[in-house]
Parts: C-alpha cells; sequence; structure tokens
C-alpha cells in the first residue's frame, strides 16, 4: 500500500458544535414546561444557522442525560481509568467525536468534533488501480488525552483574552450579558482561523507536540537583553511583565509558564506546534475582519500602524503620525490593547492586565500593566525609541547564533519535551509534514503512555521507516528516530551514543 502525504490528514479535524450550558439552573418563571428548563440551562450553542429550538433543547437534555448514565458505571473509586474523572466524558461515534468537560464550576463545555476521512490508493494490480475511499477514522488518532487537551487549549485560550464564563452570567437575569452571543461566535470563528493552516481544518496533534522553542543565548547576548528590559522598565515602571522573542524563539520572559505556552501558540503557532510560524503574525491576523475595537473582547485582532510589520500590534493606534509628544497632539492617541487574565506568580492569583505588543526587525516584545494603572501616553514613543536604538545589534547578534545552530551538520534524528520548563526541541533533520503517518502517530503514542504511566521510563515502537525509542526522566520526554533497516541491538548503541553525549548532566 502506498502512503502518500495525504494520509497525514488522518490528524486532522473539523468543529462541528460548541455548547455552553449550566445544569443548575432553573427558570424563574412560574410553572415552567420542560422547554423552559432547557432553555434556562443553554446558555451558548455554535453555529447557530438553522438548527431548531426543540433540537437544542434534545441534545442539552441528551449531553446532561448521557454523563450522569456513565458516570454510574464510571464513579468506582477503583476505576483509575475512568474518562468521566474530574467532570470529563468523551464519546466516540462513527463519524463524530463528543467531548464534555466541566471546565468551571457548573459551567459545562461540550465539544463535538468531525475527524477529516482520507482516501487511500492502493499499489496497481495487473495494470489496474484499485481507489478505496476510507469512511471511518481510528479512533486511535484521538485518544482521550489528546481530545481533553484541545478542549483544555479552546477554553484556557479564551479565558487568556476574555476571562471565565462566570464573569459573563447574570445572576439577575439568570442568563449571559447580552454581548456575550456575539463575543463567543466571533472567538469560535477566530479560533478556527488561527489554529489551522486553511481556515477551519484542526490538527489533534497540535495539541500534544506542545511547548516553546527557546532561543540559544550566552551570557554576552543575555546581558544585552537583559539591558534592554531594563531601559524599558526605567521609562515606564508601570510595566511589570516581559516577554521577548525572535523568530519565534523565547529569549526571556516573566509570564508563568502556562500563560507564555498560550502567548507563544497565539502568535507562532499555527497548525503545528513543534514548527514555527513566522507568516502567522504577517498573514492569518490580516484575514480577521472587524467592526470595532473593544479593549475587554479582543482575540485576534493587530494594529496596522504606519509602517507595519515595524511598530506596535497593541499600543497606541497613531504613534508613527505623533512625532511631536508635546501639548495637545499627544492627547489625542488612542491605546489599543486588549486586557488578558493571567496568573502572577508573584501574587499567587489571577490578575487582569493590559497587554501591549511591539514587534521590529523579528522581535517580538510583549509588556503588560495592571488595568488600574495609567500610562502616558508620550512614554509609548520613548518606549519605541528605546527598542529601535537596542533592538538592532541585539537582532543581529541572536540571527548569526541560530543561523549557526541551524547550520549544524546533526547525524540524529530528536524530538524533545521538557515539561518542566515547556521547552520543545526538534533536531535540524526532523520536519513534522515530511514524516510517515505511522511515525507520527508512534511518537503521539509514546508521549502518551510515557506522560500517563508513573512507572513507565522506556517505550520504543517500529514503523516502516523507523525504529522510534522513548525515554523519560526528570519530567523530559525524548523521541529519537533511528533508522529501521537497522539492528535492534544496533538502535540501542546508538541510543546510549546519543544519550551520553546530550542529555548525560540535563536528562538521565
Amino acid at each position: 500500500m502506498d502512503f502518500s502525504e495525504k494520509e497525514l490528514a488522518k490528524f486532522d479535524f473539523t468543529i462541528s458544535l460548541v455548547l455552553l450550558f449550566n445544569p443548575k439552573l432553573v427558570p424563574k418563571v412560574p410553572k415552567p414546561s420542560e422547554s423552559d428548563f432547557q432553555d434556562t440551562k443553554l446558555l451558548f450553542y455554535y453555529p447557530e444557522d438553522l438548527v431548531k429550538p426543540e433540537e437544542k433543547r434534545n441534545q442539552v437534555g441528551l449531553i446532561e442525560g448521557s454523563y450522569h448514565f456513565w458516570d454510574i458505571f464510571s464513579s468506582s473509586p477503583n476505576n483509575e481509568n475512568s474518562n468521566q474523572a474530574n467532570g470529563f466524558q468523551i464519546i466516540y461515534l462513527e463519524d463524530y467525536i463528543h467531548i464534555l468537560k466541566e471546565v468551571e464550576n457548573d459551567f459545562w463545555l461540550f465539544l463535538v468534533i468531525k475527524p477529516v476521512l482520507t482516501g487511500i490508493t492502493l499499489k496497481s494490480i495487473e495494470n489496474e488501480y484499485l481507489n478505496l475511499q476510507s469512511f471511518s477514522y481510528s479512533e486511535n488518532c484521538f485518544n482521550e488525552e489528546n481530545c481533553k487537551k484541545f478542549l483544555g487549549h479552546f477554553y484556557q485560550t479564551f479565558f487568556l483574552f476574555h476571562g471565565s464564563f462566570g464573569s459573563y452570567f447574570s445572576i439577575d437575569n439568570n442568563c449571559m450579558n447580552t454581548n456575550f452571543n456575539t463575543m463567543m461566535r466571533d472567538y469560535v470563528k477566530n479560533y478556527l482561523l488561527l489554529n489551522s493552516n486553511s481556515g477551519q481544518i484542526l490538527n489533534i496533534l497540535k495539541y500534544d507536540f506542545t511547548g516553546v522553542n527557546y532561543s540559544p543565548i550566552d551570557k554576552k547576548k543575555f546581558l544585552s537583553m537583559q539591558y534592554l528590559i531594563n531601559i524599558l522598565q526605567s521609562i515606564e515602571k508601570k510595566l511589570e511583565h516581559f516577554a521577548l522573542f525572535y523568530s519565534g524563539y523565547l529569549i526571556f520572559s516573566t509570564f508563568d509558564q502556562k500563560d507564555l505556552q498560550l502567548l507563544y501558540d497565539y502568535f507562532y503557532v499555527s497548525n503545528n506546534s513543534c514548527e514555527i510560524d513566522l507568516g502567522k503574525i504577517m498573514n492569518k491576523f490580516e484575514k480577521i475582519n472587524f467592526e470595532e475595537r473593544e479593549n475587554s473582547t479582543i482575540y485576534g485582532i493587530l494594529n496596522k500602524p504606519i509602517g507595519f510589520p515595524n511598530g506596535y500590534l497593541y499600543g497606541p493606534l497613531n504613534l508613527g503620525d505623533s512625532k511631536n509628544v508635546n501639548g495637545n497632539k499627544n492627547d489625542e492617541l488612542v491605546v489599543f490593547s486588549p486586557i488578558i487574565s493571567i496568573f502572577d506568580p508573584n501574587k499567587k492569583m489571577v490578575i487582569k492586565h493590559n497587554l501591549f505588543t511591539f514587534f521590529d526587525k523579528n522581535l517580538l516584545l510583549l509588556m503588560t500593566c495592571d488595568i488600574n494603572v495609567s500610562i502616558e501616553k508620550s512614554k509609548f514613543l520613548d518606549l519605541q525609541v528605546a527598542i529601535n536604538t537596542n533592538s538592532e545589534k541585539l537582532s543581529q547578534n541572536l540571527e548569526k547564533q541560530l543561523l549557526k545552530i541551524a547550520n549544524q551538520n546533526e547525524t540524529y534524528r530528536m524530538i524533545y519535551f521538557n515539561s518542566m520548563n515547556l521547552a520543545l526541541k526538534l533536531s535540524n533533520k526532523i520536519s513534522i509534514p515530511t514524516l510517515d503517518f505511522e511515525t507520527l502517530k508512534f511518537i503521539d503514542d509514546i508521549k502518551t503512555e510515557l506522560e500517563k504511566n508513573n512507572k513507565l521510563f522506556v517505550c520504543f515502537k517500529k514503523s516502516m521507516n523507523y525504529w522510534i525509542y522513548g525515554l523519560k526522566g526528570n519530567s523530559r520526554i525524548v523521541a529519537f528516530l533511528i533508522p529501521g533497516n537497522v539492528s535492534f541491538q544496533k538502535v540501542e548503541e546508538e541510543k546510549d551514543e546519543i544519550i551520553k553525549f546530550f542529555f548525560s548532566n540535563i536528562f538521565i
């Protein structure tokens, strides 16, 4: 059988339904009917087009009922592998997958995804070709852990830019605020655009092969970066958190790791989380249409300042026209910045900050301040001058360092995940789109097995093209790819040499 590149689509899927409900809500009308109960519980439904109210009510009842029905059989304390644990349920159907989770207290998020079906072409038999269409998907390609990670990413990204679902609920009216439906529908639409290749099709491996690409940096370059941050803080002491990236590589951050991962994903990751999409900032955000900007409800919209792409992506709208910051002209500046909800490691709580973003010469700089403080608009021009003055040399040094590493003649193939600092690394010889389906599937399986089983430290499988050797230690997982035409003894020898050379101090 020929395994074409189309087989990679076995990891692709689309979102068919997004539903949010609260099972504890009851109608406040006298003598409520069954329809009144279901209508009250339903808080959001997507897509809404051509869906009858009766169908929505039935779906809420079926979702709630199926969860409680299966919970009876999965509530045993000895059932450690139950997918009902912690308010979570997944159901595999013939063409769809239903995923349900209580993401906040009494707020349940229900997603229906549809794996993309692909055709398989067989080799010629007696000068004839058999073209068979596959009308089913492999359930193993969409394992429970990856589906759970997808739903988590969908919710956590919403929380980052919009806050909790509960914050939009009106107790007096017993429903969500009037603007929630419009905001949520825009979020779903933009989420699909920013996290896919074609605008609708997502890839489930994106949510497992996650991490942050760290920039290699020596002491001299680190001091140059720290000097820049110190200058910015001296210009505006109200700025609290910073993150600096170059060409998709992390250089410095004061954000909590989980928030950093989401922000990194937001700016640099499209369909494949293992590889940096440098065109995302320039291309994907440009495709999002919008009519109004509202600071508290922004996801997927950037500024388009004069001189784009060099300038504020979030910040002053017309700073380029305001060379003179003296007098009344400065007061006319309009500052556009989304409010994000991030966890502050020092305060040990979730806080709301304004996000300011500057993009210049492949340097992406994130800055935040508390929403209750105000920054003088003239300071933004001072910050811009400071960044432009100090970033060019830093960018040149980092570019040389990255080119040096990219041009290294590596003989090994390796994917490295570090759950402690969320670091992700691919050796130069690996390109995710060029790996065959079977190899990708086995890498995914090995990573999932090593993450779930605390007693498992070594796991390996053999695909048609590679031995995939997985190792775990000290919150790190590494998968080596060794050519499949060598003996297992040779695989063991090569694996030991790689570990000795690369991980003698930091891995095992």
